[in-house]
């Protein structure tokens, strides 16, 4: 996180919504090696499908930012934790 200039950030989703349609922001973290457009635009359909789903809201747009990158061996020692 320090990397990208974001110390602390605890926050990694934005809602704005006005009547019957919303925008959302989010910051994800990937594994290095992954392909970083193909993992945020799969991020946004399924995002944006399931918003929609679960609340009948129209959404306009899914914003991902990439926050970080981290390696696998400590992925997995943040998913053990």
């Amino acid at each position: 996180m320090e990397f990208f200039g974001k110390k602390g950030q605890t926050k990694c989703v934005k809602v704005v919504k006005d009547e019957n349609e919303a925008v959302l922001d989010m910051d994800i973290i990937v594994n290095f090696g992954t392909k970083v457009q193909v993992v945020a635009e799969e991020v946004q359909k399924k995002v944006k499908n399931a918003v929609e789903t679960m609340t009948g809201l129209n959404v306009a747009v899914v914003n991902v930012s990439v926050s970080g990158i981290v390696r696998e061996k400590n992925a997995n020692a943040e998913e053990e934790e």
